[in-house]
């Protein structure tokens, strides 16, 4: 049965919000029809086009090339443009991004869950590798990124390389429907300051030296708001404890990197954020105060061993401490009691990289990797209460995961065939402690022609591991799991126009052994009522289109449409999305108006006198602007809204009882000064 919520048609809602997005477009164009000056190019908008073409990129071969050249699909998102955006987190970015969605969830704590190409993740975010200045940030306790890592900041980015499909070959497991690769600034001096509605304070820093070959660069950040407040019936009849819930939130960054002669680097990265309130899982109740908070301290260090014009090698290793701690309040037939759960991952990883050009035609890359987890342990605290408040029963449930090792090389070589013609063939082993091995291909062929237009044909096949929870949990693990497979296909076009740009690619994705959880078999051992289990096959195939054009010397436009179909049951993803960034620069003003659209979704309710039901969530649309205004050589003043027609809308939740989804903020604004030094 399904269940759907009183909406207009889906189709029409996509064309008037495409419709409403090309009308204050047409009006900033026709507003400064007269403007004849061209503004010296200072961000992505004002590139040319020859310029954009020019863009190197490394997240798709491990080898910097133009990103028309990358023998892979990939979107690029320079500082500049994020910044006139207003975009402050990495996940926002990623709702630009053709394929990709990002939408909120609240299982691990109020965050957000990332997906690909009709492939669903939990909040988790297993399906996708993320990259930060070449060190990983998935944890091998969750699989992904995400249970770590909340509202990843874009203060200190100078550059998002998104590539989109498989890449397992190059890195392994995570890397099953997309990689995020984080570049961020080292030259930069400059302070921010914002503050907003709802509370919202920020303080930005970024602070960079050299001194005679030594190098330092500095980020420190530190955010906090105190959320919108969600205290309607629907939401108290889920929080039956409480008025009602907010969203706040606060956080900090510290981030050093330090170099020396340009062969040696050494970063250090301290993160956290605390969240108060909100939903909570199982969601019978919010905290007034702390709900749940993320840590991760961590090492890199990278050496280059040999950099010349035909051959480098680099060593590199990091070593990641992950925290995290949930809190949350169960009723059950005494009252209610407090569940406090503490997570910890800490591991290290060594990594060997060498690259070999022979004869100019051949660019041969190796390397090999080991990661190694020396602690994964999730330890739930319960203390029952009775209706009086006094604690009449607790205990602690551990869970000593059993620790992992992986052993990982690759090879890979591009091919110029000709001038116009490039293979690039590539092959990956890793070997786990604790489930065994894997082999991971891929192939592609780039062809560029004379006239403007340029062809890919791209093969790969990728595996995401089981983490280390859904193997070892004695709550819901699972040690006889399988990995998960895609066998990926896509065909890539895209053309230089005079003035704009345009690609198109269509994709085929066949997804194998998916991992989900299911009622306990009576065969299994015990444990939950629940347990992870490779549930089955599902495919999906869909067409992306991305569209950069330069409308007069002053304004420029970048869009991007997916429509997509998978198999998958409920469907967890929309199967249509559309995004657009209009800019427009005029000397000392920067104005930007950027939206994305999410059609339809799925997710299983737990409805009150009805049970279980697949239930219909409303597509939507969300709106939002930046202004930025230069004093002189050094200083700006800017204005940012989120949610500009503050759209109601509910994203997709693995949490039962939130059955008519997930409730997302509404306008928010804030207003700030950067001053560069």
């Amino acid at each position: 049965m399904l269940i759907a919520k009183n909406k207009n048609s889906e189709s029409i809602h996509l064309v008037l919000s495409i419709f409403l997005t090309v009308s204050l477009i047409y009006a900033l164009i026709m507003t400064n029809a007269k403007a004849e000056e061209l503004v010296k190019p200072h961000n992505i908008f004002e590139l040319t086009l020859e310029e954009l073409l020019k863009i190197e990129v490394s997240v798709a071969s491990g080898n910097p090339q133009k990103q028309t050249l990358a023998p892979s699909s990939v979107s690029v998102f320079s500082r500049q443009e994020i910044q006139s955006m207003g975009i402050s987190t990495v996940e926002q970015l990623l709702n630009f991004v053709p394929g990709f969605q990002s939408t909120r969830e609240s299982v691990t704590g109020d965050g957000y869950k990332i997906t690909a190409r009709g492939q669903s993740n939990t909040q988790l975010t297993e399906s996708i590798l993320f990259l930060l200045d070449g060190k990983r940030m998935n944890a091998e306790l969750a699989g992904g990124a995400m249970e770590f890592n909340h509202f990843i900041s874009t203060a200190n980015i100078e550059r998002v390389e998104i590539l989109r499909g498989a890449n397992s070959a190059l890195y392994g497991s995570g890397a099953h429907s997309g990689v995020v690769n984080i570049i961020t600034v080292s030259e930069l001096n400059e302070v921010q300051v914002a503050i907003g509605n709802i509370g919202q304070r920020e303080i930005n820093l970024n602070y960079s030296a050299a001194i005679s070959e030594a190098k330092i660069s500095l980020f420190a950040r530190t955010f906090s708001d105190n959320g919108d407040n969600y205290d309607d019936a629907y939401y108290q009849s889920i929080n039956q404890n409480f008025e009602s819930i907010n969203d706040a939130r606060r956080g900090k960054d510290f981030y050093i990197k330090l170099g020396w002669n340009e062969q040696f680097q050494v970063n250090l990265h301290h993160v956290s954020v605390r969240e108060q309130g909100f939903f909570s899982f199982p969601p019978e109740s919010a905290f007034p105060d702390d709900r749940a908070s993320q840590q991760e301290n961590s090492i890199y260090a990278r050496y280059e061993l040999k950099t010349d014009r035909y051959f480098q090698l680099s060593l590199s290793g990091a070593y990641s401490d992950f925290q995290r701690s949930q809190n949350t309040s169960i009723r059950n037939t005494t009252g209610f009691y407090d569940k406090i759960v503490k997570i910890s991952d800490r591991e290290w990883i060594i990594d060997l990289e060498s690259s070999l050009t022979v004869f100019d035609k051949h660019y041969l890359s190796a390397g090999a990797e080991i990661r190694r987890v020396i602690e994964a342990s999730v330890n739930q605290f319960d203390n029952e209460a009775a209706p009086s408040g006094n604690v009449v029963f607790s205990h602690n449930r551990q869970n000593d995961l059993d620790k992992r090792q992986v052993l990982g090389l690759y090879i890979q070589d591009q091919y110029k065939i000709s001038k116009d013609l490039e293979l690039t063939a590539g092959i990956r082993y890793d070997d786990y402690s604790d489930f065994g091995e894997e082999l991971s291909p891929r192939a592609s062929l780039v062809y560029g022609s004379d006239y403007g237009s340029i062809f890919k044909l791209i093969y790969s096949k990728a595996y995401s591991a089981p983490n280390i929870r859904q193997l070892g949990s004695s709550i819901v693990g699972n040690v006889e799991l399988k990995a998960e497979y895609v066998q990926s296909s896509e065909l890539s076009w895209a053309h230089q126009f005079e003035k704009s740009l345009f690609s198109l690619t269509v994709f085929q994705a066949n997804y194998e052994n998916k991992i989900t959880t299911i009622p306990r078999p009576i065969t299994a051992p015990e444990g939950g009522p629940r347990i992870f289990a490779n549930t089955g096959d599902v495919s999906a195939k869909g067409v992306e289109l991305e569209y950069y054009a330069s409308l007069s010397p002053r304004f420029t436009l970048r869009s991007a449409l997916t429509i997509q179909h998978t198999e998958e049951d409920p469907h967890f993803v929309a199967e249509k999305t559309f995004s657009t960034i209009a800019n427009y620069k005029n000397d000392n003003i920067n104005i930007n108006l950027n939206a994305y659209y999410h059609g339809e979704m799925e997710q299983i309710g737990a409805i009150p006198g009805v049970g279980n039901r697949r239930v219909l969530l409303d597509d939507y649309f969300v709106l939002n602007g930046a202004l930025r205004y230069t004093f002189g050589n050094n200083m700006e003043v800017f204005f940012r809204i989120q949610n500009l027609l503050n759209e109601n809308y509910q994203s997709a939740t693995r949490m039962l009882r939130v059955y008519e989804g997930l409730p997302n903020r509404g306008r928010n604004t804030s207003i700030g000064l950067t001053v560069t030094f």
